[in-house]
């Protein structure tokens, strides 16, 4: 059984006090994530948290449900991607800061 380190170690990628050009570079970085207008995603894909104001740059590998909220894993090993303290996170409980693909400050590497 995989433990929830595990699942963030794989899945999960922060980093703190980023200039702007070092935002743009993980961004160039990323292939140039786009944001989602509404195209239909299978699969895992990774998504980008690009926050600017507080210089943090989090990406996670993830799917999405049919709700449209990002999740990693499947059955009893599955996480929801969350937004906390202005960087990707992950919850294993529903609550308010889940992460989902209509929110307009993520970007996805299609």
């Amino acid at each position: 059984m995989t433990n929830a380190r595990t699942l963030i170690n794989s899945h999960l990628f922060c980093v703190d006090n980023l200039s702007d050009a070092d935002m743009r570079e993980h961004l160039s970085r990323d292939g140039n994530p786009v944001q989602y207008d509404g195209q239909h995603i299978t699969g895992y894909h990774w998504f980008a948290y690009p926050n600017e104001t507080e210089g943090l740059y989090s990406k996670v590998l993830a799917r999405v449900n049919m709700f449209g909220d990002l999740v990693i894993g499947s059955g009893e090993e599955t996480c929801l991607v969350i937004i906390r303290y202005g960087r990707f996170s992950l919850s294993r409980k529903v609550c308010e800061d889940v992460a989902n693909v209509h929110d307009k400050r993520l970007l996805v590497c299609l």
